[in-house]
């Protein structure tokens, strides 16, 4: 895959157009050998928190589980008794993960190092683990709301948004579009938040500051094409 990775058809084309074009595109960074980046240290990486904490091959099987604690997307953030019960259980069977999430999401950067001068064998097993600490997150959240914790739920939704822009900001397709879906339960989140009686204006000020800055930082939506073109070059 790696060789392919390379282009060493394109590179070596006599077609003057086509030669012009991966010029254009090699100018740009954006063969998938360039995007492949070089690891950027631990200690400033958020990604690299992340490994480890769950065993991969268990990934498909923790995911799901979390899938079975929600509630079903038409009645939004609202746990019943039994699933506020399972998502604690749930919690607490891994918040040893959930803290050394928390932890790592103090560093300044994050880089999940996709590799995509491999193409579609590229490894993006990151995505699963990224959708469990976020549960796990919710689980936190929602018994946040039950016990009128507002600004722990809060919390815990800013955490959310950080994760939605680790997945946004890489150049491929796939982490930008879970983004999306994960971003969408994070918004639920919020208008749970926001439908509790007890919520203040300095919540709702909160709220507002957050949601801002998060759009400020919106990756650029080029980035997901630039990674589709690298990995159609492939």
């Amino acid at each position: 895959l790696e060789f392919y990775g390379k282009l060493p058809g394109l590179s070596a084309t006599p077609d003057p157009e086509l030669r012009a074009e991966y010029t254009r595109i090699v100018e740009e960074g954006g063969t998938p050998e360039q995007l492949t980046q070089a690891s950027i240290p631990d200690e400033e990486n958020i990604a690299a928190g992340l490994r480890s904490l769950f065993p991969a091959d268990k990934l498909d099987e923790i995911l799901q589980e979390t899938e079975r604690i929600m509630p079903p997307a038409k009645l939004g953030f609202q746990f019943d008794p039994v699933r506020l019960h399972r998502a604690g259980v749930f919690w607490k069977q891994y918040q040893k993960a959930w803290q050394q999430a928390r932890q790592a999401l103090e560093r300044p950067r994050c880089q999940f190092g996709i590799r995509l001068v491999e193409g579609d064998g590229a490894d993006l097993s990151f995505i699963k683990v990224v959708w469990i600490v976020a549960r796990l997150e919710m689980f936190y959240a929602a018994e946040q709301l039950h016990r009128k914790a507002l600004a722990e739920a809060i919390d815990s939704l800013e955490r959310l948004l950080r994760w939605c822009h680790c997945l946004g900001g890489e150049k491929h397709f796939e982490p930008r579009g879970q983004a999306a879906f994960l971003r969408s339960e994070a918004l639920q989140v919020l208008e749970a938040i926001v439908r509790r009686p007890e919520i203040q204006r300095v919540h709702l000020e909160k709220l507002s500051l957050l949601l801002q800055a998060h759009l400020d930082q919106w990756p650029p939506d080029a980035y997901a094409w630039i990674g589709e073109r690298a990995l159609g070059m492939h």
